[in-house]
């Protein structure tokens, strides 16, 4: 089976990206939602934004652009942690 694409895990993690703004080549502003549970039986979305930061090269001393890998890794991150503290 193929690994399923960034989009696609965006989607079933329940996480809408509503805008992205770019600042540099190696950092975006990202505004999106998310859907949480505080209670059984309720849902709840959430909307916020973050920075997110493309990989930093030693070799190069330089930030590398953003990849929708950095997009995708660093959100599944920050809604993990931000559910884990409205949901306990």
């Amino acid at each position: 089976m193929d690994e399923m694409s960034w989009r696609a895990q965006l989607a079933k993690s329940n996480i809408n990206i509503l805008n992205v703004h770019t600042v540099s080549e190696s950092r975006w502003d990202v505004f999106y939602e998310f859907m949480y549970h505080p209670h059984g039986g309720q849902t709840k979305w959430c909307k916020t934004w973050t920075k997110v930061y493309g990989q930093y090269d030693e070799a190069l001393d330089e930030s590398l652009p953003v990849c929708d890998n950095d997009l995708l890794n660093q959100l599944k991150d920050e809604v993990l942690s931000l559910r884990k503290e409205l949901e306990g």
